[in-house]
């Protein structure tokens, strides 16, 4: 089946739909303007709303796969995951996600939409879970179509998946896809990861995380890279940086983080450094 053909016709709006959407887009858009301004300013806050914003994303997100912790149970489990035994599913679901979005906010630079990394994120996802030791980090092997199950106990076929034999093609095909869009920058972010979500999760590429795992990709190719350009923003607003510099305004990330930041926008010629060791400074490219 080729993939692409099925994906067009996804994205063959009528002209009427076509404009709500690309309206609404426009509205996000220029919401996301505005919140550039707004970040540079009130940097202090940041901290704490990405602690609100992750606690909240890992709950809802394991909660829609019949988890049942609540934001606070969530919030306490991460503060003692270190001295805690994972003994419940929904522990094992909760810090799986955690450590899979961690991943994700400190190397995006480096992860690309290829198959090696998805099921690195994948194992990553399942790391805790006992159940899914043997199949983690791999495509299934035994079909997974999406069943509802209601009070009464009847079972009812949501939708069919793709089958065990033809998910590598299909995967393949998705991801070569993607990447052609996000070189040509031809769809709106927002839409593209809409369509890829719904694609992935057609193919249900997993034997068990696939909805957990397509809303960290949605995490990967939508979310991040605003804050590059917070990066560039400030060095652009001081002339010339250092690390520690750059780490006191935006302290709610880690210093490696931002170091990787630094060194991508220096590869992509928007920074220039000079100097060495402790001395280096970081300076806008004209």
């Amino acid at each position: 089946m080729d993939i692409s053909i099925k994906i067009n016709g996804l994205l063959s709006f009528t002209p009427a739909s076509y404009q709500k959407i690309m309206q609404k887009l426009s509205v996000i858009d220029s919401f996301k303007g505005s919140w550039k301004t707004i970040e540079n300013s009130e940097a202090r806050y940041l901290k704490e709303l990405k602690k609100i914003a992750t606690i909240e994303s890992i709950g809802s997100s394991t909660r829609i796969e019949g988890a049942i912790l609540t934001d606070a149970e969530v919030e306490t489990l991460l503060k003692s995951v270190k001295i805690t035994k994972l003994t419940s599913r929904d522990e094992q679901e909760v810090i799986g996600y955690y450590d899979g979005l961690q991943v994700i906010l400190d190397n995006y630079i480096d992860i690309t939409f290829e198959e090696r990394y998805i099921h690195q994120l994948h194992g990553i996802l399942l790391k805790h879970s006992n159940k899914d030791q043997t199949h983690k980090g791999r495509y299934k092997n035994l079909s997974n179509q999406v069943v509802a199950t209601y009070p009464d106990g009847t079972q009812r076929t949501i939708f069919k998946t793709t089958e065990p034999h033809l998910t590598a093609d299909e995967m393949d095909q998705l991801l070569s896809w993607t990447n052609k869009r996000i070189s040509e920058k031809d769809i709106h972010p927002l839409l593209l990861a809409a369509v890829v979500v719904y694609e992935f999760l057609s193919i249900h590429p997993y034997q068990d995380g696939n909805g957990r795992l397509s809303r960290l990709l949605t995490t990967l190719k939508v979310l991040l890279k605003n804050r590059q350009q917070q990066v560039l923003a400030i060095v652009r607003n001081n002339q010339s940086m250092q690390i520690g510099q750059l780490e006191k305004q935006l302290n709610s990330y880690s210093r490696n983080t931002l170091k990787k930041d630094l060194m991508w926008l220096v590869k992509e010629g928007l920074l220039f450094k000079t100097g060495g060791g402790r001395g280096v400074q970081y300076h806008i490219k004209d």
